[in-house]
């Protein structure tokens, strides 16, 4: 296989993947496509050899959020948009609103379904621990393959996911107290 089919086919088992985390870190569908974009073409320079398809996809997502983060480190605030990072056909609404000049999808908490609840609440999490919990929950990653990824040691990816899951429960916990309701709230 040549590299420019290899690098192809990494876009085509992978360029999902990488735009998704770019995402959640960034909440901008035109950041994170720009992301993904210089990812692959890093991809396209990177001459190292793989030992594996989960190699190569734990070197692009280490890639794109080293990239996400700088990003964030070069702003200072950033929109939010309460979409579900792993629902594509969502993606593609706030593209094409996006592309007419909207501004987001329709927050209406009363017909979210849980999912939506949960991720609103995850994108209001500090940027390292949103990053680890789509890591853990969305692409099922195991915390030693998260901290290969972020840099990290095992036990501060333990620690981010452990107080970014109580965060959660407390922000949960919160309004579903003010609203005397309650929500499903188990993740993936």
């Amino acid at each position: 296989m040549s590299h420019r089919q290899f690098v192809e086919q990494a876009v085509r088992d992978h360029g999902d993947a990488v735009f998704r985390l770019a995402y959640s870190l960034l909440q901008s569908p035109e950041a994170a496509e720009d992301i993904a974009q210089d990812t692959f073409a890093k991809l396209c320079r990177c001459q190292r050899e793989f030992a594996s398809d989960r190699h190569l996809r734990s070197w692009l997502l280490a890639v794109a959020g080293n990239a996400s983060r700088d990003v964030l480190r070069r702003r200072k605030t950033l929109p939010i948009t309460l979409v579900d990072p792993t629902a594509p056909e969502e993606f593609e609404a706030l593209a094409s609103q996006h592309a007419q000049g909207g501004e987001s999808l329709p927050a209406n908490e009363q017909t979210m379904d849980p999912d939506h609840f949960l991720w609103r609440h995850v994108a209001a999490l500090p940027p390292a621990q949103r990053q680890v919990i789509y890591l853990r929950h969305v692409e099922e990653l195991k915390p030693r393959e998260i901290a290969r990824i972020v840099g990290d040691p095992v036990i501060n990816v333990r620690q981010l996911l452990s107080r970014a899951h109580k965060r959660l429960r407390a922000m949960i916990e919160q309004e579903t107290t003010a609203e005397g309701g309650t929500h499903e709230t188990t993740p993936r």
